[in-house]
């Protein structure tokens, strides 16, 4: 498609000579091309063609421009045929032009003419004959997505003006012959056939009328030239506008309607005094909305003359300059802390404790908040990183803050006190701009008071303290407009008497007041209906306002925002047209291999295309092999293990190796069934029943007194009491193990009312994990649903005690999935669903407070387990089978990112963490068909922590880990800033820059290859070119002295014919090529002489 011109051609080259041109060029060339937008009377028009087509008319109105061709004169000189005779030689010229340039390019690329404008990327003739068979199926389309029952004609009369005709839209005959004249309907065709048989004139006919009306108007638009020329003139002539509003992201319509206007209409409008504002809604917001800014009253006049001095006026508040919003609110809010409690000497990383979950929420919200955040920030301090923020930043309030003031004014203010009351009593009282103001909001959200406050008075008594806050910080002095006022006399007018104005003004009130009672009373209205309709009201929000008060100061703002529903049905997307894209991605190859952007190589350059070819070949005849199978999944992915480093400088690294030795899932199964190296285990009913055994021959020695045999008693219960729960071990058949351990993943039965360690149950889990890894696994005609609580979970955010977060996921994490549970379980009853329980893996966790400061996590957690009692005393157990997955130590995790730099000296007690990668696997093996069915029989538990329980002290553990980790790291980052000084004092700064580290990244794969070389068979023609040329006219350069890839002509001529440069010798082409490039230097012939 093109954009076209015409007053760039001549000031007589009018829309008629550009239609005619077009079409002796479509008729001529056989060629599609027409004009399909009329946007701007003889200046604007965009036409659709083939690029041949395109390109003729591009030459045609070049060749007219350059030649100053005048259509209008030649036709006052000769005959309309030939005028006609002539152009169709130009045409017939520049068509040759445009093709000998197809044939030799391949393909036109267009370019830019004097009138013409190429649009790339606009493909597809829009609003041309040419999608004319789109029409059909487009008014199928259409008459599915409008309802005609809702469809109003009395919305559409005279308000809708169709580009497809360019008339103001009606319900009549006329109107529809008009469409039909133009579109040859065959729908309208009908509709015109039997109007009076059908009565369509009718208004009972008249609703379907509009909607056929409607629909033929947009379907045939789609492949009909857009009118808006003539639809502009209807709108400047017949409706005499004064506001013209585009609605769209971008001012296309605007700038059309702008160049019309100035074009035609300006004049006409200046002698009637009409002024007209062309708008567009995304860039003229305020304009639109009526939003402008308050004008400033004039100055008095200085030549008024002077009148009795009268008392002096309350003067206004002083008006602070405006200055840019502070971030320091930022911190504060986040760490729970007063303002100036925070050091701006210290960093982020510092104020948050080694809480590195807490640290990339502040900088997550700092980077919502700033456009650009500095590299690095949370080590900066906080002055610097102020300076750093303000570069750029527009001094209004950002995306973050925006919603931290929006929540505090919404829930603390008293009701219709809001924002904007708020700005205006700043600036009424103390004379703050609304930058000013927004920085006092921002610093109120750092002390927000415990509940909402009653009255507009609390609530302008808590403002003035931060008002008197924001002053102290920000340097600057504020007075209230009492303050300024003085009792001195002053210029001034006729004064009146206060008191006997506001009596006066009272009487007139009471008298108006009067006059309405008297009027409702001859109405038969009661005029306080209204009052008293409030009063109910307010009373009503009142009462629900205290119980929302209530239920927040309970629960807290985070619990109340997280139970409100999220599901929309409107956001449903449904992804069934795969059938269609593939038609696209074929049509896509096909225009990229007509276009050149797709080419073919030469299979026999590549010294890889058989290998790749084979490589091909092969994975096609795996595709038809497996197209009949389920589908199945099986993991190649590699053990890992954490490892942990403190650099150079100072930086510890967390980084996921290969585990020794364990480079396949199979090795993985044989490390972790291998056991623990923690304790050994105990047979605790064979130790209990030895200290039976022991306590029973101590009672039946009569020298002991019984004093004594309390002691004694006392000391064993305590013995007892401090043995931990040992299962027996089993060794898994063909992996010999020690008879005190214990793989680290393993099941446990229910034994009475303990889990006890179950070896069968045991080999069977670790011989279906080994044929996962081996064979792969598939769920085929499984459906399954996967809950949780995201990475922002509980433990994300340590916390001193418990808040409305910590509950908010307590209840996502328990409450929450008891409610799914019990829904599966409601749905299955009412269809009868016996035979095919669902299978829950329960999360739980080894976690019952071995960490501490994890709030409710442990909580949660330890409830979960309970459903294992309920499963045989409910009556849900014959819909749902339970496994619980006790989780361990899982690396790279929302919940354990924190925690991850540890992990390498906690696997060196004898506990072994996973990746996440390696926990789904051990879960994916409870999913197992036949695990399955033995949990239809009785649940099962599986012991998936990797000995974390049986370590002792982990908490200290874990502490003094992180302890040495940081102090190392202080160590060694005091030691590189040490020796980074004395580098530079020695060396000095630029020194530093040259032992920078570089990254090079390889960014092209190219190979230089040699030319092709003809043979004498393929020259053997070219003797009989002899005698065609005359040599002495033809101009032959000579010579292979140009820089190559090989350097100079000598090192060239070297790779060329030897394949390799020469050494050793004094022509030494390595020499020569390391001298060219100047990594090396000639030191003089006596050296030289001398090597």
């Amino acid at each position: 498609m093109c954009a076209v011109n015409p007053s760039r051609i001549s000031k007589t080259f009018t829309d008629a000579a550009l239609q005619e041109v077009i079409d002796d060029i479509a008729h001529r060339t056989r060629c599609f091309l027409e004009i399909v937008n009329y946007n701007v009377e003889g200046q604007q028009y965009v036409c659709a063609g083939e690029l041949v087509a395109l390109q003729t008319m591009t030459n045609v109105l070049n060749y007219l421009k350059m030649e100053k061709v005048d259509i209008a004169k030649l036709t006052g000189k000769f005959t309309v045929e030939r005028v006609k005779e002539m152009l169709g030689e130009i045409i017939n010229s520049c068509f040759t032009r445009a093709k000998d340039q197809q044939k030799a390019e391949g393909y036109i690329k267009l370019e830019r003419g004097f009138a013409t404008i190429p649009l790339p990327g606009i493909d597809v003739p829009f609003h041309s004959c040419y999608l004319w068979a789109g029409v059909m199926p487009f008014r199928a389309y259409l008459s599915k997505k409008i309802n005609a029952a809702h469809l109003n004609p009395d919305t559409l009369v005279c308000k809708y003006v169709p580009n497809l005709i360019a008339k103001p839209f009606q319900v009549t005959k006329d109107y529809v012959q008009l469409i039909y004249d133009q579109t040859l309907s065959p729908r309208l065709d009908k509709v015109l056939r039997k109007w009076d048989t059908e009565n369509w004139g009718s208004a009972e006919q008249r609703q379907k009328l509009a909607y056929i009306t409607l629909v033929e108007l947009l379907a045939y638009q789609f492949a009909s030239p857009v009118r808006w020329i003539e639809t502009q003139d209807i709108l400047f002539k017949h409706y005499n506008f004064e506001r013209f509003i585009e609605i769209g992201p971008s001012p296309t319509l605007t700038g059309m309607a702008t160049r019309t206007l100035k074009t035609k209409y300006e004049v006409q409008d200046d002698s009637v005094s009409r002024i007209r504002a062309i708008l567009c809604h995304a860039k003229n917001t305020k304009e639109v909305y009526y939003q402008f800014e308050d004008e400033a009253e004039a100055a008095a006049d200085e030549s008024v003359p002077e009148v009795a001095a009268t008392p002096a006026p309350v003067a206004a508040p002083v008006v602070v300059a405006a200055a840019p919003v502070s971030a320091a609110a930022t911190d504060p809010q986040k760490l729970k802390k007063k303002v100036e409690e925070i050091p701006l000497s210290k960093s982020i990383k510092d104020l948050v404790g080694g809480k590195s979950t807490l640290q990339n929420e502040i900088l997550g919200d700092l980077q919502l908040e700033f456009t650009s955040a500095p590299e690095k920030g949370e080590e900066l301090p906080l002055e610097e990183l102020g300076s750093a923020l303000g570069i750029g930043f527009s001094g209004s309030l950002g995306k973050y803050s925006s919603g931290l003031v929006s929540r505090v004014v919404g829930s603390k203010m008293p009701g219709g006190f809001n924002i904007s009351a708020i700005k205006a009593y700043l600036s009424k009282t103390w004379g703050l701009g609304p930058t000013r103001a927004d920085g006092v909001l921002l610093l109120s959200t750092t002390m927000e008071p415990p509940k909402r406050l009653g009255s507009d008075a609390e609530a302008k008594a808590w403002l003035d303290t931060f008002v008197t806050l924001y002053a102290q910080r920000s340097g600057i002095s504020l007075t209230t407009g009492a303050a300024n006022s003085g009792g001195g006399g002053g210029a001034g007018g006729p004064t009146i008497n206060s008191e006997e104005f506001l009596q006066f003004q009272a009487d007139q009130e009471q008298f108006a007041a009067q006059q309405i009672e008297l009027y409702m009373r001859y109405l038969k209205r009661d005029s306080r209906a209204g009052e008293i309709k409030y009063d109910a009201e307010k009373a009503n929000v009142v009462s629900l306002q205290s119980k929302l008060d209530a239920i927040s100061r309970e629960h807290g703002d985070t619990y109340i925002d997280g139970i409100q529903p999220v599901f929309d049905a409107l956001k449903a997307r449904h992804f069934d047209s795969s059938w269609n894209w593939v038609r696209q991605d074929a049509l896509l190859m096909f225009y990229d291999i007509i276009f050149g952007r797709l080419t073919t190589c030469d299979p026999n350059r590549g010294d890889t295309c058989k290998l790749a070819k084979q490589f091909g070949q092969q994975l096609i005849d795996n595709c038809r092999e497996v197209l009949a199978l389920p589908p199945l999944y099986k993991d190649v992915t590699f053990p890992t293990a954490p490892h942990t480093e403190v650099t150079a400088k100072g930086d510890i690294v967390y980084s996921e190796v290969v585990r020794e030795n364990v480079r396949k899932l199979e090795a993985y199964i044989e490390e972790v069934a291998s056991g623990d190296t923690i304790s050994a285990l105990m047979n605790i009913q064979k130790i209990q029943d030895d200290v039976l055994k022991l306590w029973n021959v101590v009672k039946s020695q009569p020298e002991i007194s019984e004093e004594q045999k309390n002691r004694i008693k006392a000391l064993y219960e305590g013995v007892i009491r401090s043995l931990r729960k040992r299962p027996e071990s089993r060794p898994r058949p063909g992996a010999p193990r020690p008879p005190d351990k214990v793989p680290l993943l393993h099941l446990k039965c229910k034994v009475g009312t303990n889990w006890e360690y179950s070896s069968n149950l045991t080999g069977v889990y670790l011989d279906i994990l080994h044929e996962i890894a081996t064979s792969g696994t598939t769920f085929k005609d499984k459906n399954a649903l996967l809950t949780g609580v995201g990475k922002a979970s509980v433990c994300v955010e340590v916390i001193d005690g418990l808040d409305n977060k910590s509950e908010l996921a307590h209840r996502i994490m328990l409450i929450n999935l008891l409610r799914l549970l019990g829904a599966v379980k409601i749905e299955k009853a009412s269809r009868q669903i016996l035979t095919r329980p669902t299978q829950v893996i329960l999360p739980l966790s080894p976690n019952h407070g071995l960490f501490g400061n994890d709030s409710l996590y442990s909580e949660s957690k330890v409830s979960l387990e309970t459903l294992f009692n309920r499963w045989n005393s409910e009556s849900w157990g014959e819909y749902l089978c339970l496994a619980g997955a006790v989780i361990g130590w899982t690396r790279g995790t929302g919940l354990m990112d924190a925690t991850n730099v540890v992990a390498h000296d906690v696997e060196s007690h004898g506990v072994c963490t996973f990746s996440a990668k390696e926990m789904t696997f051990n879960i994916m093996g409870l999913m197992h068909p036949l695990l399955f069915s033995i949990t239809q029989v009785e649940p099962i538990w599986a012991d998936l922590n990797g000995g974390m329980d049986r370590l002792p002290d982990l908490a200290d553990i874990t502490t003094r880990i992180r302890t040495d980790l940081n102090k190392k790291s202080e160590l060694r980052r005091t030691i590189a800033r040490d020796n980074a000084a004395d580098f530079k004092m020695i060396n000095g700064v630029e020194a530093e820059c040259v032992l920078q580290t570089v990254n090079v990244v390889l960014r092209t794969n190219f190979k230089v290859e040699y030319p092709a070389l003809e043979s004498h068979e393929s020259l053997a023609d070219v003797s009989k070119l002899r005698g065609m040329l005359d040599l002495e006219k033809v101009f032959v350069v000579t010579g292979f002295a140009e820089v190559g890839p090989w350097g100079s002509s000598r090192t060239r001529w070297e790779m060329e014919v030897r394949g390799e440069f020469t050494m050793g010798t004094r022509a030494d082409g390595v020499l020569q090529l390391s001298t060219t490039m100047e990594p090396s230097k000639r030191l003089g012939s006596d050296i030289e002489a001398n090597i």
